[in-house]
């Protein structure tokens, strides 16, 4: 697993080299296991797995790069030839870039995984020199670059890309791919973030299926050669491309589904779910920004599924999971996440590892939404704010955004699901309808740009008249939540009401703006819903018993519930037997259960278990 380089990483072709990590790193490490894991645990760890990958990292500081440098990388254009189930190892490249400030003679480039045979300008051949060993290439123009000046430049080369990391890269097999940094030039200045328009032409031979990243033109077939063309619509920086044993199976007006030899119906259930869930995205965000929205098969060996543009790549297995089956939930999620990066990434683009959370997060917020509205329920949103609340020990916490949570070995937990339901509580803060509008609004006015964490919180203030800044820097610049400790009274004169006084400590930001919502439970299977003060504040049910109250029973915020005394889980101001009962029938129920009603772990350990039911026995017995 790649590392993300560290903030004091070295300068010049030292740090390229380290810049030059895979793009998409896989994060396998599990949390402790709390219990003996459920079906969903399961489910849940799969999922973990096929999501997990991340920005790559860059050096501190560095400003968005169509706005600094000597130069803009524009547009890059490869005729690639492939030769059966192989990637290529030659090509040809025409190079396009405008130059933003003199820099003499001498064009310096990245070439880590190719190597130039030939270079010219202009139909003039050029003399450079490539250093191996730190991936620079130096080209001699022979005349003095000039600020607006566009330069064309054409290569041909021998490619070697390095497939040690198969999330980016696989090159033997019947399923190959190539989402990796390096194979292509870069820029020196802004290797990872330099964003320009691809155009990948593959000449194929030996019957083999290829996908690339964009919008697909007309096969041209000749003699033992098909030609395909892919080109983006906006600019990337992920040039990908798979090969294999796939054909393109269903093809619709905007969705393609490229399938291996033997995919049944789950193929075709595949593109009817990416074209809800685009559809979806369409009304939530703007309309899907691309002409195209491919589903290409890899290796399952890669372990993730991947977001380029206009394509998404599935690892093969998904094609052979039956829709009936339980885990087709998580393929669901997991595409709808893919899909959620075709606008927080390939629209919207992110500048940094810094900021990933504003690609990842906003992913799996996506995901949430439909998920939501597929299912009708909140149980995504809810699994992901417990496996946070209960995976991340307090010690390896860090914020979302920021240098401390790139090499942590929660980055998972706290970048996409914190992060998302982080999303989640600030749409609660500003209004449901106010957020999603404001968010649209940020979409349109950074399509096509890259955007930074400062640039969302302006965007948002500036949509809601609301500011968001203190909400910004609790739950996006600081680590952890708050820990609820809730004490009830029972009214002793009459058994209709009951005083809860709720305060925040631990460490982490306070729940936003400063009230959580309360249900109290009454006979009869009866609710009300009332807002109670952290500051405390007397709640009263009208007319019958409080037989329970649960404190924010939709998770709306990220917290912990701790009753005081920790026995009294139906806080109703006594440890009776409703209290024993209520413990006694919630065994085995642990994180990342959706319905983990955490009042009711007595000692606090992620799970609910016997040593609950005997911490309530004893303190009922004491009591009575």
């Amino acid at each position: 697993m790649s590392r993300p380089t560290p903030p004091d990483a070295p300068s010049g072709p030292q740090r390229v080299m380290r810049l030059a990590a895979p793009l998409l790193a896989l994060a396998l490490a599990a949390s402790p296991a709390l219990a003996e894991p459920t079906a969903l645990q399961a489910r849940e760890r799969l999922r973990r797995q096929w999501l997990g990958h991340s920005l790559p990292a860059t050096a501190p500081g560095l400003a968005k790069p169509d706005d600094a440098g000597i130069y803009d990388l524009t547009r890059l254009s490869a005729v690639l030839p492939i030769d059966g189930p192989r990637l290529p190892d030659r090509g040809r490249f025409e190079l396009t870039l405008e130059v933003l400030a003199p820099f003499g003679t001498v064009l310096p480039l990245v070439a880590l995984n190719y190597a130039p045979s030939r270079i010219t300008l202009d139909g003039r051949e050029l003399a450079f020199d490539r250093f191996a060993d730190s991936g620079e290439l130096i080209i001699e123009l022979g005349v003095e670059a000039v600020p607006g000046q566009t330069l064309t430049l054409v290569m041909d080369v021998d490619l070697a890309p390095v497939c040690d990391d198969p999330t980016g890269c696989i090159a033997g097999g019947p399923f190959l791919h190539l989402v990796e940094i390096g194979w292509f030039p870069l820029s020196v200045e802004f290797p990872l973030t330099d964003r320009f328009n691809v155009a990948l032409t593959l000449e194929v031979s030996g019957g083999v299926g290829v996908a690339a990243v964009g919008a697909r033109a007309p096969i041209e077939r000749g003699p033992g050669l098909d030609i395909w063309r892919f080109e983006t619509e906006r600019p990337t920086i992920l040039p990908a491309l798979a090969v294999g044993d796939f054909t393109l199976l269903d093809a619709r007006e905007r969705v393609e589904v490229y399938a291996p030899i033997g995919a049944g119906p789950t193929a075709f259930a595949l593109g009817d779910l990416a074209e809800a869930v685009a559809e979806s995205y369409s009304r939530l965000y703007v309309p899907y920004p691309f002409s195209r929205l491919g589903l290409t098969p890899i290796s399952s060996e890669a372990g993730v599924a991947l977001g380029p543009q206009a394509n998404i790549l599935l690892p093969e297995v998904f094609y052979f999971i039956d829709v009936d089956d339980p885990v087709f939930e998580t393929v669901r999620q997991t595409v709808a996440h893919e899909i959620g990066h075709q606008y927080f990434f390939n629209l919207v683009g992110v500048l940094d590892a810094e900021e990933a959370w504003l690609s990842e997060a906003f992913a799996e917020y996506s995901a949430t939404r439909f998920d939501a509205e597929v299912t009708g329920a909140e149980a995504h949103r809810r699994t992901n704010s417990l496996s946070y609340l209960y995976g991340v020990p307090a010690r390896d916490d860090a914020p979302i955004y920021g240098q401390a949570v790139r090499a942590n070995p929660f980055y998972f937990e706290i970048v996409y699901l914190k992060g998302s339901s982080v999303i989640h509580m600030l749409r609660q803060a500003i209004g449901a309808d106010d957020f999603d509008e404001a968010l649209r609004a940020y979409v349109r006015a950074f399509s096509g740009q890259l955007a930074t964490t400062p640039e969302l919180e302006q965007s948002l203030t500036a949509s809601t008249g609301q500011r968001v800044s203190a909400f910004f820097d609790g739950w996006v610049r600081q680590a952890g939540f708050p820990t609820l400790q809730v004490r009830a009274t029972a009214a002793r004169r009459d058994n209709d009401a009951v005083r809860l006084d709720i305060v925040a400590e631990g460490p982490g930001p306070r729940p936003y703006p400063g009230e959580v919502p309360v249900r109290l439970d009454r006979p009869g299977d009866t609710s009300a819903f009332v807002l109670a003060s952290l500051t405390g504040g007397e709640v009263r049910a009208e007319g019958q018993n409080v037989q329970r109250v649960v404190i924010d029973p939709e998770l709306t915020a990220l917290r912990r519930v701790r009753p005081e005394p920790a026995a009294d889980v139906d806080l109703t101001g006594v440890v009776d037997g409703r209290d024993y009962l209520d413990v006694r029938f919630a065994r085995g129920l642990a994180v990342p259960d959706p319905a983990f009603p955490d009042q009711l772990d007595v000692t606090d350990d992620g799970v609910i278990d016997e040593a609950d039911v005997r911490a309530v026995r004893a303190a009922f017995g004491e009591g009575w």
